[in-house]
């Protein structure tokens, strides 16, 4: 039997409440258009001119690229970085955007495949704003390596971001992170391990009442069970997934679980 992919992610939780819309987000940065010549010295108001500029001004097409949509967003970001305003760089890295996905801007470059672009905006982060975006970016660098296959740089990151949870008590964030572990195991062929991870996932999901990390977890439990060959159990655990998709109205959710009850 083949082994199924369709891999369930969760978004990040939004624990610091950034979650912006572009129209807000000059207002959300507060940096006021009417006091930018008061800002010196004049390097320093270049930057923030440029920030204004590309949050503003930049339209791209309709039919662009995807990088190109979004271009606007990531060079604000770099000219914020500069004048080490990182906190205003974290509040970008979690804006949501008004794409067809509705994502958080980190979460979509995840959504288009862009990981070194991705992981070089949680690199510019770790260190400078705190430790709750530390492990955001953390949990990212995880994903992002998982993504390209080098698995044991995935873990060691998202043992990094396991660590800061349980400091700043984040059980929800903390779940989550075992279901990103438990899939990179999977991809690794320790299945078991794996299991033990997404049924960990499951129990914090369902006790917090975390419907998205349960949805998580239903999926990714399901796979795992197909991985060690055990049919019965994925089919339960899919019929599940898939009615909590339905009920979430999770579109990639229901058909990842049709998909993989499709191939059984």
């Amino acid at each position: 039997m083949s082994k199924q992919v369709n891999i369930e992610y969760q978004s990040e939780p939004n624990y610091l409440n950034f979650q912006f819309y572009e129209n807000s987000l000059l207002e959300t940065l507060e940096i006021n258009i009417n006091n930018i010549k008061s800002i010196k010295p004049n390097w320093k108001r270049t930057h923030y001119r440029a920030v204004i500029n590309w949050l503003t001004k930049y339209k791209p097409l309709s039919d662009s690229p995807n990088p190109e949509k979004i271009k606007g967003y990531l060079e604000a970001f770099y000219h914020l970085c500069e004048v080490e305003a990182w906190e205003k760089g974290g509040k970008i890295l979690l804006t949501r955007l008004n794409t067809p996905s509705n994502e958080l801007l980190h979460d979509q470059l995840d959504t288009w495949g862009y990981y070194l672009q991705q992981s070089d905006l949680y690199r510019k982060l770790i260190g400078k704003s705190g430790i709750g975006l530390d492990a955001i970016c953390l949990t990212g660098l995880g994903k992002a390596y998982h993504a390209q296959h080098k698995y044991y740089e995935a873990i060691d990151y998202l043992f990094q971001s396991l660590i800061i949870r349980l400091l700043i008590k984040d059980i929800q964030g903390f779940g989550t992170n075992l279901g990103y572990l438990g899939l990179v195991f999977d991809s690794l062929g320790h299945s078991n391990l794996a299991l033990e991870y997404h049924h960990k996932h499951l129990t914090i999901a369902r006790q917090l009442q975390d419907r998205e990390g349960e949805r998580m977890a239903l999926g990714n439990l399901g796979n795992a069970y197909i991985s060690l060959g055990d049919c019965v159990k994925a089919e339960e655990y899919h019929q599940q997934h898939l009615a909590l998709g339905q009920e979430l109205k999770h579109l990639k959710s229901e058909g990842n679980a049709l998909g993989s009850l499709g191939i059984m």
